[in-house]
This record gives structure tokens, C-alpha cells and sequence, in this order.
């Protein structure tokens, strides 16, 4: 990786694609080569449109570093701009570790991790707070969903708790390993 910090790629308060990373010089380069981008100096984040092709240029620019991608925006990726893995076909390109990861966790399915919470009664808003942090987590721990651990767990709770400072359910760490322990 050139960069030496995260680069994090979510949300803004706008509905637009924020783009934030410790000060990097080659990171400030990197974001510079994207059109369409604002700088926010009080807030210290890039901000972009919300759109596909933003996204995927987002992506591009910083293939070779770490990139945290929020759950929310990866859902809006289409299915033909994700590169397959390259044990599916021997003649595949190289590709990035960010179209692998998007890959992986795109293909991730929560439909029966929803349906399960839903006949156990839980509300819509817990529902749908459980299985965004399930996302968020797959996406921090850049690993295929059967390779996770406890440690990933501890791992995700102390950099939402740090990094994040987070405010979401109580009992996250419980709903993390009920749903990881069934892989």
C-alpha cells in the first residue's frame, strides 16, 4: 500500500460520497485526479456525487490502499462492473484487492439473516440497524465471511468504538458472533 492511512468511503450529509484519510500527500494526489470533487476544510473530507461511475472511479484512484466502503454505497454498485474472482475464470485480468472486496461482500447475501430477525419479532429499525452493521463489519474485516473470527469481532468493536465513536445497539457484539458463528 503507498499510503500510510485508511482511506474511508461513505455517506455525506448531502446524499453525496464522502472521501476521507489521514493527510497523505500521495493520498491528496490520488483524490485530485477525480473530477467533481469540494474539499471540506472544517469537516477534513473530499465530497464527490453519488453515483455509480463516481464510485467506481473513487475505487480506481485508491486500488492500491486500504479502503473502508460504506455497506450503503456498495449497494448501488452494478453487477457488471464487479470483476468475478480469479478462480472462476483463468482468464480473468489482475484485479484490485477493492473489486475483490466489493465482490466478496456484494455477494454476501443477508436475506436470511433478515428474515430470521423478522420472525423473531425484532423491529424494523433493529432489523435494519443489525444487518448494516454486519455489512459495515464484513467491510472492515476484509475477509471472506467463512474465515471470520472472534478476534475480527473484537477488532470491529474497539475501531467503532475509537474511530467511530459509536452510539448503535448495546448488544452488537452478541449479534456479530450469533451471525458469524453460523458461517
Amino acid at each position: 500500500m503507498d499510503g500510510y492511512g485508511v482511506v474511508t468511503v461513505s455517506k455525506d450529509s448531502q446524499d453525496g460520497i464522502a472521501v476521507s484519510f489521514p493527510y497523505d500527500p500521495k493520498l491528496v494526489a490520488k483524490v485530485k485526479t477525480i473530477e467533481g470533487r469540494k474539499w471540506h476544510k472544517e469537516e477534513k473530507y473530499w465530497s464527490f456525487l453519488n453515483t455509480d461511475e463516481t464510485l467506481k472511479k473513487i475505487l480506481k484512484a485508491f486500488e492500491d490502499e486500504e479502503i473502508h466502503l460504506d455497506p450503503v454505497l456498495k449497494i448501488n454498485i452494478p453487477t457488471h462492473a464487479i470483476a468475478k474472482h480469479p478462480e472462476q475464470s483463468e482468464e480473468t485480468p489482475k484485479q484490485s484487492q477493492n473489486e475483490r472486496l466489493v465482490q466478496t461482500f456484494s455477494a454476501h447475501d443477508f436475506d436470511d439473516f433478515r428474515r430470521e430477525l423478522v420472525s423473531r419479532k425484532y423491529s424494523y429499525k433493529t432489523v435494519k440497524s443489525y444487518v448494516y452493521y454486519n455489512k459495515d463489519f464484513l467491510t472492515f474485516a476484509n475477509k471472506q465471511p467463512s474465515k471470520i473470527n472472534d478476534n475480527d469481532i473484537k477488532d470491529y468493536l474497539l475501531y467503532l468504538a475509537e474511530e467511530r465513536e459509536y452510539n448503535g445497539p448495546q448488544n452488537l457484539d452478541s449479534v456479530l458472533s450469533y451471525t458469524w458463528e453460523q458461517n
